[in-house]
Parts: structure tokens; C-alpha cells; sequence
């Protein structure tokens, strides 16, 4: 199943089904009642003629009702289909979210998808708007057949002015859907940018800063550069819009006075037509053209929801990476990791982040990662985890390449606590376990018990308060408090291999130590990799690797590094001096 059809699968309009039905019936009852307006206003026209009075006044508030009730119908079907418009909005968000599965990161971390999940983000709108277009289609259908079949009673060159007048419009509509679409991809990062630096100026977590170095003229600049920037956009856009839309209108102009023209001839000549033919025709005219116009604007619509579906099947087949999990192999216990000389390159670079990598572990091994800042120590635990591409043949779990495993149950065997851990503003029970109810809280009450430092203690009798300030009532937490959170995230979940990638940072030495000997104890069976910087810590683990400009410079147990590995003495005696320097 194509992932078009995923999305916009028809179970987002079952729900709907009796406001649709209801919509169509109100439609065939407002073009009856426009009919009848229109013969009516024939009728009323050439009563005033007739000196009767009474006859007239019996037209013209009939006239009202028709008027008054085609109002009243059409008011309710603009209700009705905003009532679809917002349950199928909501579904197809739901679906969205729903369906978009990533397998990596790689390509998550540039650029371009922030640009592509912006612009389709944007014309999600576009999507959830198919209904209304679906409905104003049928209505414009029913309408011009209406109003053609009762100009055709009267004076069928009518027709033949107004539709063939209305092609320019449909036109115009179809370039410019095309038009509006290279607008949005083209306006994609400039909006994001703009987004971007006006939440720096009104983020809370970025307020200490922006007084403490007085960068909010610097930032309002740049929000400004951006803001200016999609200004003289838009502006072109409508400068275009504007242009072609008088243009269009022209037609319209033409077509209503040839239709004035053929009608008072035909009075003139023929004799056959009276005043209120003429106000009945001009009225019918006046409909079909309206009802031409919408239309085209519908089929522009339709046009640009093409090309927006179009591009929602390149999203999902660039990012949503699924490709083989039909065929894919289940891995249900990592039982040992093998990397064979392993190369990667992040997206738009051009030097390798690591280069071939060698190296195996089985489970029950620990092993601890040292080098300097910009190594490629963080690069390769993620690698480990699973979260980057990886070609084929560099990188084994059991034996197997991971390009043939379903990565979702490779990463079901693994947990990580990163760097950049995210703060969820959600209750401690739910940033660790990430349920509602209490099915899994016995896993929890054991994790407090192996590691009661992790969980603050005015907290540990209050799992269910809301943490973060996003929310009323919310509890914000030290920069060691919401690390420790993510470590017992990470713990919970009792998983084959543990990677830590500076897990310790924001915490207290003695902390530290204490997190880091308890992980090692109630994990003595499993395996941890633990990124550091801190030496003390890497001598407890049973293997350390050295990486240096992304390539391996030593691996061995504390002792075997420290006697033979120039590399890892030298970092020894750099962490030395660094204590001298801070006892004295």
C-alpha cells in the first residue's frame, strides 16, 4: 500500500459520512431554490407591469423566502463542512504522526528535512481541506448543470458566451496552484528561520542569556532579516496573484455584456422576450458565471492537493524508513556486536566522521569511550544504537548485518541516555515509563529501590507530579535533577546494551560514582558503553576504547592502555595536570 493511500485512507471520512450526505441534499435543495429565484424574479419583474398589486406583493415576499431560505442553506452547509473539515483535520494529524515511523536519524539531523516537514507540516491544512473541495465541486456541478439547462430555455447562445469564457480562469487557477506550491518550498526555511529566532526571544530557557549578554537587538535582527526576507516573498506572490486575477477578470466583464448584448437583440428583434426574461437570465447569468468561476478555483485546488500528495509520497519515502521490515529478520536478544571496518559521513559533508572502525563486543562486556571533544565518540555510541544509516557490511548484531534486521526490534534490545536528553513535560511517572496507568509501575517502584538517588526525594510519594514549567502546576527541575530522570529513563527499560554519552555531566562527583558503580553491579550481565571524559571512571569498565579524529588509537583494559598506548597517556597526564592545577 502506497503511503498516499496510508494517509489519506478513507476511515478519515467514515465518520463523516452523514454531514456528507447531508451536505449533497443541501446542495440540490439550494440550486432548486436559486432556479426558482430566478423564475420568480421573471415573475415579479413583469408583474409591475400589471398594475396589480397584491399578485406583485405575493411574488416578492415569495421572492424573501427563497432568498432567506437559500441563505439559511447555505450558512448550514458552511457549518456542516466545518464540522468535517475539523474531525477530518484532526484524524489526518493523527495519522500523520501516526504513520511517519523513523528507523534513523541520519538524515533527521540536517537541513533539509526541518524544510520538508515545515512545507509539509503547512500544506497538511491543504489536505484536510479535500472535503470542502470535494463538496464545492459537486455544488459548482450541480449548479452550472442547473443554471445551463435554465439559460438554455431562454437563450442557449447564453452558453456559449459564458463557458467558453471561463477556460482563461481555469488556466490561470491551474498555474497558480503550481505557483503556490513552489511559494511554500521555497518560503520553507525562511519560516522556520523566523520561527526560530522569535521563540529565542520568548523562550524562558533562553531569557538568562539573552539579558546576560544583551543579545536581544542582536536576535530581533535576525528575526527581523528573516521576517523581511518572507515579506518581500509573499508580496511577490501576491503581486503575481494580483496581475493574473485582473486579468482573469476581464473575461468575466466581456462575457456578462455579450450576454446583456445577445439578450436585449434578441428582445429587439424577436419581440419574444420581456423585461423579466431579461432580469431571469441576467440573474441565471450572473449564477453560472459565479458558479464557472468557483469551479476553476476548485480545480486549482485540486490541482495543488495533487502535487501536495505528490510530495507527501517523496516525504515518506526519503524519511519513513520501512523499506524492508516485510522481509526483515526479528532481533529479539543481542547476544554480541560486531563493527568491520566501519566509515561513516554525515549528510553534506565531505570529511568522515569515523574511519574503519573495528571492533566486537559480546554481552556482559562493558566498555568505556575516551578521546577529545569532536572525536567521534558520540558518533559511534549512536551508531551502536542503531539510530544511524549504515551500509551494508559494517556493522553486525548476532552475527546479522543491521541493514537486515527490523530496526524497531533491534532498538526494543537497546537504551541510551544522550547528551541532548529531551525534558518531557510530563509527570515523573510518565517521563520514565511513558504510560498513563499503573500497569508497569512495579518496574518503577523497583528502579527507586536499586537507584533511589535518581528520582528526587520530595518526589519519590509524588510520581504523578508534572514536571517542567510548560504546564500549571509543574515542578522544574536542576540540570542534575532532569539527567537523572533520563538515566532511570533509560535504566527502566532493562535493555540488552546501555549507552551512556555523558550521562554524569550536571551531576556531583559523588553522585557520579555512586550512579556509575550501581549501573555496573545490577547490570553485571549486560552490557554498558559508557562516552566519557572522565578517566576515573573509564578504568572501571573492562575494555576502553581510544578514538582520535574519528579512528581507533588504542583498545584495552586500563592497565594494557596505560603501559603501551602513547595516546592514552597522554590523556592521563592531561587529566593530571588538570587536578594540579585545580589543587593548587
Amino acid at each position: 500500500m502506497s503511503h498516499k493511500n496510508k494517509l489519506l485512507d478513507k476511515n478519515i471520512y467514515k465518520n463523516s459520512k452523514l454531514k456528507f450526505i447531508s451536505v449533497t441534499l443541501l446542495i440540490i435543495i439550494t440550486a432548486l431554490l436559486n432556479s426558482q429565484l430566478v423564475t420568480f424574479t421573471e415573475k415579479f419583474i413583469d408583474s409591475l407591469g400589471m398594475s396589480n398589486f397584491k399578485h406583485s406583493l405575493i411574488l416578492l415576499l415569495l421572492l424573501s423566502a427563497f432568498s432567506l431560505s437559500t441563505k439559511v442553506a447555505e450558512q448550514v452547509i458552511t457549518y456542516i463542512k466545518s464540522l468535517i473539515r475539523l474531525t477530518v483535520e484532526s484524524q489526518l494529524n493523527h495519522k500523520f504522526l501516526s504513520i511517519l515511523n523513523f528507523n534513523t536519524i541520519t538524515e533527521l539531523e540536517t537541513p533539509t528535512y526541518q524544510n520538508e516537514v515545515n512545507y509539509f507540516r503547512g500544506t497538511l491544512g491543504t489536505l484536510s481541506a479535500l472535503p470542502d473541495y470535494y463538496i464545492d465541486l459537486g455544488k459548482n456541478l450541480i449548479f452550472v448543470v442547473a443554471y445551463s439547462y435554465l439559460i438554455f430555455q431562454y437563450n442557449w447562445l447564453v452558453l456559449l458566451i459564458l463557458i467558453p469564457l471561463a477556460v482563461p480562469n481555469a488556466i490561470f487557477q491551474n498555474f497558480y496552484a503550481k505557483k503556490l506550491r513552489f511559494y511554500y518550498r521555497d518560503t520553507a526555511e525562511i519560516g522556520r528561520g523566523k520561527e526560530s529566532f522569535f521563540q529565542l526571544l520568548l523562550n524562558p530557557q533562553t531569557q538568562k542569556e539573552n539579558m546576560v549578554f544583551s543579545n536581544k537587538n542582536f536576535l530581533l535582527q535576525k528575526w527581523s532579516v528573516n521576517n523581511t526576507i518572507g515579506i518581500e516573498k509573499q508580496k511577490a506572490l501576491m503581486n503575481t496573484e494580483f496581475k493574473w486575477r485582473f486579468l482573469m477578470h476581464l473575461p468575466n466583464v466581456i462575457s456578462i455584456m455579450a450576454v446583456q448584448l445577445v439578450i436585449v437583440t434578441g428582445i429587439m428583434l424577436t419581440n419574444k422576450n420581456s423585461i423579466g426574461d431579461y432580469f431571469a437570465i441576467i440573474t441565471a447569468a450572473g449564477f453560472l458565471q459565479s458558479a464557472l468561476i468557483g469551479l476553476a478555483e476548485i480545480l486549482g485546488k485540486l490541482k495543488e492537493t495533487k502535487l501536495v500528495i505528490k510530495d507527501g509520497e517523496s516525504f515518506f519515502e526519503k524519511f519513513n524508513e520501512n523499506k524492508l521490515d516485510d522481509t526483515a529478520l526479528d532481533m529479539n536478544k543481542i547476544e554480541n556486536v560486531r563493527l568491520d571496518n566501519l566509515s561513516f559521513t554525515y549528510p553534506n559533508m565531505d570529511k568522515k566522521a569515523l574511519e574503519d572502525i573495528s571492533l566486537s563486543f559480546k554481552i556482559g562486556e562493558n566498555i568505556a569511550i575516551v578521546g577529545e571533544n569532536g572525536s567521534g565518540k558520540s558518533t559511534l555510541a549512536k551508531i551502536i544504537s542503531a539510530l544511524h544509516n549504515i551500509e551494508d557490511g559494517m556493522l553486525f548484531f548476532n552475527g546479522i548485518d543491521i541493514n537486515l534486521i527490523k530496526r524497531k526490534t533491534l532498538l526494543e534490545q537497546i537504551s541510551i541516555v544522550s547528551q541532548d536528553f529531551v525534558k518531557y513535560p510530563l509527570t515523573v511517572k510518565e517521563n520514565i515509563l511513558f504510560e498513563n496507568d499503573d500497569t508497569n509501575i512495579e518496574r518503577l517502584s523497583n528502579l527507586i529501590k536499586k537507584y533511589p538517588m535518581l528520582i528526587p526525594d520530595n518526589l519519590k510519594n509524588n510520581l504523578n507530579a508534572m514536571l517542567g514549567y510548560e504546564f500549571s502546576g509543574g515542578q522544574q527541575l536542576s540540570g542534575g535533577q532532569w539527567q537523572k530522570i533520563a538515566i532511570g529513563r533509560a535504566l527502566v527499560k532493562e535493555a540488552d546494551v546501555l549507552i551512556l554519552d555523558e550521562p554524569t555531566s550536571a551531576l556531583d562527583p559523588m553522585t557520579t560514582n555512586n550512579v556509575i558503580n550501581l549501573i555496573l553491579l545490577e547490570r553485571n550481565l549486560l552490557t554498558t558503553i559508557l562516552v566519557t571524559h572522565d578517566l576515573a571512571l573509564a578504568k572501571r569498565f573492562d575494555k576502553i576504547l581510544c578514538i582520535n579524529s574519528g579512528k581507533i588509537v588504542g583498545f584495552g583494559t586500563h592497565y594494557e592502555l596505560i603501559r603501551e598506548n602513547s595516546f592514552y597517556k597522554e590523556l592521563n597526564n592531561d587529566k593530571k595536570e588538570e587536578r594540579l592545577d585545580v589543587t593548587v
